[in-house]
């Protein structure tokens, strides 16, 4: 058992928890020189946020269907897993880039259907080089208003925030490499620019079970076999697929 019962009434009532220790130093060498090498081929900064490497990269495939980590998610979520998306958050060292105060849930409707989300720190995240920040608690709120701001240096895509947070009640979710949080779809959370003079590197994946609405979005199967007819399911990429995953994020 990865968490423990304390782990978990914390994930309940905060509707986070971390730091949870997952994958070991090898592993995340490997899975961050992966990403550093698939960063290589681009002009130095020009990728900050990186959508559904999972479908298009047997690496980063491999890291969010680890067993170590399906076996964490499953003592929250049970026996049914879906992943429905992966995202990395790349700030390089004094970049500008955040993450403005948000809901999961706002868009992705992640807070019909039992979710989370695992943020996976392949570098140190820390308060200086710009660690998620949460409202722990706030997602018993419910949906909040949002608005949406346009911003180049927000690495949202609609630059969705809450209208109103009181960021006196945030913690810092400081991680070593390894270690995950978990979060729920509705908690209030976002982070700062990196300050720092090394990158910080986060690799998200939403998990949902089969109880999610039907969408266009492909959903990967990793665990059980409940019924999913409804819904589009992905298959593990094979070989990497560069040309299909940037048509993927430009669409």
């Amino acid at each position: 058992m990865t968490l423990s019962r304390q782990q978990l009434e914390t994930y309940n009532s905060d509707g986070i928890v971390f730091p949870v220790k997952v994958f070991s130093a090898e592993e995340v060498f490997y899975f961050r020189t992966a990403l550093e090498k698939l960063l290589a081929d681009f002009e130095q900064g020009a990728l900050k946020r990186l959508d559904g490497l999972h479908l298009f990269f047997p690496w980063a495939y491999r890291l969010a269907t680890h067993d170590a980590l399906l076996n964490t998610v499953e003592q929250v979520l049970g026996e049914e897993l879906l992943i429905d998306g992966t995202l990395v958050f790349y700030k390089p060292a004094h970049d500008s880039s955040y993450v403005s105060w948000h809901q999961d849930s706002v868009y992705s409707t992640w807070h019909l259907t039992p979710s989370t989300s695992a943020w996976i720190a392949l570098t140190p995240s820390n308060r200086e080089n710009g660690c998620m920040r949460a409202i722990p608690g706030s997602h018993k709120q419910g949906l909040l208003s949002h608005t949406n701001h346009h911003d180049t240096s927000n690495l949202l895509v609609r630059g969705e925030q809450v209208v109103t947070v009181n960021e006196a009640n945030a913690v810092d979710v400081v991680l070593a490499p390894g270690e995950i949080s978990m979060h729920q779809s509705t908690l209030v959370h976002g982070s700062n620019s990196n300050a720092s003079d090394t990158a910080r590197i986060g690799f998200i994946v939403r998990f949902v079970t089969n109880q999610i609405a039907k969408q266009e979005r492909p959903v990967l199967r990793v665990r059980g076999n409940a019924d999913c007819s409804h819904l589009t399911i992905a298959h593990a990429p094979t070989e990497e697929r560069l040309l299909g995953w940037r048509a993927f994020n430009s669409s």
